[in-house]
């Protein structure tokens, strides 16, 4: 196997790496446990991008509140004035019609 250790994507992991050994500086690990946390690691990081995005979604259709906390994150509830729509959005994903219209 070759790679080219110049390459940004070899920083960018060398880098991640390092970060995790700075944090856990008496870790003792398997390229395979190496691997296997930085996918994980990613996983997480994807999927809480991907959930912002469609938490901010859900508050702009009016579907979900958000009320921020001092100091804290923001909470989501369920706006119960559009359970109605709601349920037509998650109906109409169901059954393949997209989107729907906001």
């Amino acid at each position: 196997m070759t790679t080219d250790p110049g390459s940004a994507s070899h920083a960018h992991v060398s880098r991640a790496l390092l970060g995790y050994y700075l944090s856990h500086p008496d870790a003792v690990e398997t390229t395979e446990g190496l691997a296997r946390w930085r996918l994980v690691e990613e996983f997480v990081e994807r999927t809480v991008r991907e959930t912002e995005g469609a938490v901010t979604d859900l508050v702009e259709r009016g579907f979900l509140i958000q009320t921020t906390r001092a100091g804290g994150q923001p909470l989501f509830t369920m706006n119960r004035e559009r359970v109605d729509d709601a349920r037509a959005f998650v109906e109409g994903a169901r059954e393949g019609e997209g989107d729907g219209d906001r």
